[in-house]
């Protein structure tokens, strides 16, 4: 297991008005200097074992536009979190992508195992210890997974055969800040949240991760094959960059 050096630091430089706190991580595998923003950590910079940390801050103001808007998009999901009653479990859940809505009903059970029973179309029942509400929306999650399984891989499977852009593996997972990404031995990922978004933007989410088994950077090669495919993506990426803001707390975790 790679050893991880987490450090607090704060980006200071001639511009008063960009402060930005942020996690530094050290790791053997990364190649590259790698930055993620998530609710929990706020900005992480991931570098290479050795790497040179005065490099970080020209990295940093390069990515400035990007890290703001980033960054406040977290605050407002913060807020809404806030707002929300964190122990809150949905009585509905609307799964915009595959036009499915669910009425949910809980049912305590004192088995340790917890169940999410599909009883009949467009009713869920959830059986266990359903006042521990962490774990019942764990279980939540694992169902939404299932779904978006079912559901997402065959579709991506048509949609490359549609647009002739062959890849090697698919899967699911719930990722914190994409929505999908393609390696450079063409397997994709989705994230099972996008069962939460209009159908339309899923399939662009699937166009777009695609298109990276050609083009993996976001070079102008790659854009330039993105609106072959979908003339109006970058209106889909408006909306996407929104539509984390409309997932249920629940989902988050």
């Amino acid at each position: 297991m790679n050893r991880l050096f987490l450090i607090c630091n704060t980006l200071f430089n001639k511009h008063k008005d960009f402060q930005i706190p942020y996690v530094l991580k050290e790791s053997k595998k990364a190649r590259n200097v790698l930055l993620k923003i998530s609710l929990k950590d706020g900005l992480t910079v991931t570098v290479p074992r050795g790497y040179n940390k005065r490099f970080i801050r020209s990295i940093l103001l390069k990515k400035r536009i990007w890290i703001e808007r980033k960054l406040e998009e977290v605050k407002v999901q913060r807020k809404l979190m806030q707002i929300e009653n964190k122990e809150h479990l949905p009585d509905r859940i609307l799964l915009k992508a595959i036009n499915e809505e669910w009425v949910v009903s809980y049912q305590h059970d004192n088995n340790d195992r917890f169940l999410v029973l599909e009883n009949s179309p467009g009713f869920l029942v959830l059986t266990g210890q359903v006042d521990n509400k962490e774990e019942s929306k764990k279980a939540l999650r694992k169902w939404v997974r299932n779904k978006a399984i079912n559901h997402f891989v065959p579709w991506i499977r048509r949609v490359s055969e549609e647009n002739g852009l062959p890849f090697e593996r698919v899967s699911v997972r719930n990722q914190c800040s994409r929505w999908g990404s393609c390696s450079a031995k063409k397997n994709i990922s989705i994230n099972q949240r996008l069962l939460f978004v209009p159908d339309y933007l899923v399939r662009y989410v699937f166009v777009h991760e695609l298109c990276h088994t050609i083009a993996p950077d976001h070079s102008s090669r790659f854009w330039s094959l993105v609106e072959q495919k979908e003339p109006d993506y970058k209106k889909m990426n408006s909306e996407l960059r929104n539509a984390w803001k409309t997932l249920p707390l629940w989902m988050v975790g």
